[in-house]
């Protein structure tokens, strides 16, 4: 291996280790007076599924379900028909799909889910269904290889995801949100649900053309920014997107070094300097970027700094409302 790319996986492994791993204390979020409707937190569960694209359960997989609710931090084991009977009986309660990123244990992504629900409430206290994907990216040795390798994950949980928007289809407002992988789970599952193909796989069912639309807001996405360009590896991820928001932070010290985790081609990273090809004036450096209605895109980087920190942007970053009112169709 050349000195320069043993320094960078070096220098890789120290902003992983420092920027991933848990951090503790939080901004207080401060609720309105009026009665807060209730909300329905659902845990979707792949911990136990397939890691390698052999192995993904499709079209039918074995989800781990259970439930909570933003005022009560028990969570009671469900099946998925359950979930499935949730959206049915109530389509028109907004629902927000979230995948997490890199290095999350299954408490911390529980956590994770109560915490950012009380920050879309916080928006204005909606009737939500929250849905996350919780999936194997937890920490092993090895840090490096082991982000490379939760790089490759994020593609099968993408065919999971697409196949949860295929199949809760009867939700009238559906939103995505994904922070670091969790960009590109549901950048991939956009691409899939649209009928694109990833390594010359597809959903088993066929594309429904149908006119519905998703919001769509990211966080600091390790997904190549070129990837929903029309040739891109999920050109399609944009076909039924309504609005798309990203915030990504110019100065994010794990994300600087995300050529190292994908394929030759020193790809960069959406989360630090934006998306190319689905916005007007696209930049050629980490420059703010211009942006048409569809496609909004803020470098959050003046305040949050060195950091690689989803919470940051939440507690931090003022643009980040933006974001969390495309969730909620409030724009």
């Amino acid at each position: 291996m050349r000195t320069t790319n043993r320094r960078g996986f070096i220098a890789l492994a120290t902003g992983l280790v420092s920027m991933y791993l848990p951090l503790g204390g939080t901004t207080p979020v401060t609720f309105a007076q009026e009665k807060v409707e209730p909300t329905e937190i659902w845990e979707v569960s792949t911990r136990h599924l397939g890691t390698h694209m052999c192995g993904c359960v499709v079209p039918r997989p074995d989800f781990d379900v259970h439930r909570s609710e933003l005022c009560n931090p028990n969570w009671t084991p469900k099946t998925y028909q359950d979930l499935k009977d949730s959206v049915e009986g109530d389509p028109e309660t907004i629902t927000v799909f979230y995948a997490h990123g890199n290095w999350m244990t299954r408490e911390n992504t529980r956590e994770r889910a109560h915490f950012i629900t009380q920050h879309l409430h916080a928006r204005g206290n909606p009737k939500l269904r929250f849905v996350f994907l919780s999936w194997p990216s937890q920490r092993e040795p090895r840090p490096v290889q082991n982000s490379i390798e939760n790089s490759e994950k994020a593609e099968i949980q993408a065919f999971y995801l697409a196949y949860l928007l295929r199949d809760l289809r009867k939700c009238e407002r559906l939103s995505l949100l994904g922070f670091s992988l969790g960009g590109k789970v549901v950048t991939g599952a956009l691409h899939l649900d649209a009928g694109g193909s990833i390594d010359g796989r597809q959903l088993e069912e066929a594309a429904i053309q149908d006119s519905r639309s998703y919001r769509v807001s990211l966080s600091a996405p390790a997904v190549d920014r070129s990837s929903m360009q029309p040739h891109g590896r999920f050109g399609l991820a944009m076909s039924h997107v309504d609005r798309l928001v990203n915030t990504y932070n110019s100065r994010d010290p794990a994300l600087r070094r995300f050529r190292f985790l994908e394929n030759p081609g020193r790809p960069i990273a959406a989360g630090f300097a934006g998306f190319i090809g689905i916005s007007q004036g696209d930049p050629i450096s980490t420059e703010p970027l211009a942006s048409q209605d569809r496609v909004v895109q803020f470098d959050c980087s003046r305040v949050l700094g060195i950091t690689h920190d989803e919470r940051s942007y939440y507690n931090k970053c003022r643009a980040f409302g933006v974001a969390l009112d495309n969730l909620l169709w409030l724009q």
